[in-house]
C-alpha cells in the first residue's frame, strides 16, 4: 500500500479557487513555487538511488530486460531523471481538497525498484520468478527504497517551506480582494 501524508491546511482550496478567478496569472505561479520548495526532496530522492543495478542481472551491456518491446534494464541516470514533483491544484470532485504536490517516479524501472515488494515479501526458493525477484530486492533493501525515505528526511523543512508559500499566496489574495 502506498504511504501518503495528509496535511490539513484550512482554506487552501478556497484560496486557490478564488485566486484563479481574480488573478489567473498569479495562480499559474503557485505550482512553480511549490515545486521550488520541494527541490531538496527531489535531490534527496535522487541521491538515494544506487548507481549500480540493485540486482546483478538487471544491468547488462546489451540490455538485460526487454518487456513489451521496451528496455527495462537498470540505468541510474534514467531512474534519477524520472523522480519528479507533480503539482495539481485542482479540487477533487465532491471534496473541497486539493493535492498540493506529489513525489513520483515516472521511469518504469525506477517505479519497479521503489514499489516491488510492498504487498508481499517474496520467496527466494519459490518457483515463481516474481517472488524470487522481490525476495532478492528486499534482501538488499525493503520497499519503499528511495521516495518515502526522502520524504521522511525532508518532511519538517518541506512543511515549513510549503506553509510559507501558502501564506504568501493567501496574503496576495487578501490584498487583491481588498481592492474590490
Amino acid at each position: 500500500m502506498l504511504k501518503t501524508i495528509d496535511v490539513k491546511t484550512e482554506g487552501i482550496g478556497e484560496t486557490v479557487k478564488e485566486l484563479r478567478k481574480i488573478k489567473p496569472d498569479l495562480a499559474k505561479r503557485l505550482p512553480r513555487e511549490m515545486r521550488q520548495a520541494a527541490k531538496p526532496l527531489v535531490a534527496d530522492a535522487r541521491r538515494l538511488i544506487p548507481e549500480q543495478a540493485p540486482l546483478s542481472n538487471w544491468q547488462t551491456p546489451t540490455g538485460g530486460w526487454i518487456e513489451r518491446g521496451r528496455d527495462r534494464s537498470w540505468n541510474s541516470k534514467t531512474v534519477r531523471s524520472g523522480v519528479r514533483i507533480v503539482t495539481n491544484t485542482g479540487a477533487r470532485k465532491g471534496a473541497n481538497q486539493i493535492q498540493l504536490l506529489a513525489l513520483q517516479e515516472k521511469d518504469p524501472v525506477g517505479a519497479i525498484f521503489e514499489n516491488a515488494g510492498r504487498n508481499r515479501a517474496g520467496n527466494i526458493k519459490s518457483s515463481n520468478a516474481g517472488d524470487r525477484f522481490i525476495a532478492a530486492l528486499n534482501a538488499k533493501k525493503q520497499s519503499p527504497r528511495f521516495l518515502w525515505p526522502a520524504v521522511e528526511q525532508n518532511l519538517r523543512n518541506l512543511d515549513r517551506d510549503l506553509q510559507k508559500v501558502i501564506n504568501s499566496w493567501t496574503k496576495e489574495l487578501e490584498r487583491t480582494l481588498s481592492r474590490y
